[in-house]
């Protein structure tokens, strides 16, 4: 059970990473370790992630320039030096609405169970 939920996490992951890959946003790993995986996305003016979700809690720290967080909780602007949380399944979207690039790291928990 354990392999197989860590295979529908990273499944899950990979699919986003590919999603985001595809609208041209530049999203680079950092770390994908057994329970935790980090990538540094960077989302030019203008641009946003899509609307997607992970099997496992996301959290995102914005480390440059502001994005626009939308679920279906509403929409909330996240600057620089801030972060936000979506727990597994919830569908949500990152846009950057700035005129300057922003830099956020992303993090998964793995299923480690």
């Amino acid at each position: 059970m354990m392999k197989l939920s860590i295979f529908a996490a990273g499944l899950a992951l990979g699919l986003v990473a590919s999603q985001l890959g595809a609208q041209g946003t530049r999203s680079t790993a950092v770390l994908n370790a057994t329970g935790t995986y980090v990538e540094l996305m960077t989302l030019v003016p203008g641009e946003g992630s899509g609307q997607h979700s992970t099997v496992t809690g996301e959290v995102g720290i914005v480390a440059e320039g502001e994005v626009i967080v939308s679920s279906p909780s509403g929409r909330e602007v996240v600057p620089a030096g801030k972060a936000y949380w979506f727990p597994g399944l919830v569908p949500h979207d990152l846009r950057n609405e700035g005129n300057r690039p922003a830099k956020i790291y992303v993090i998964a928990m793995k299923r480690c169970d």
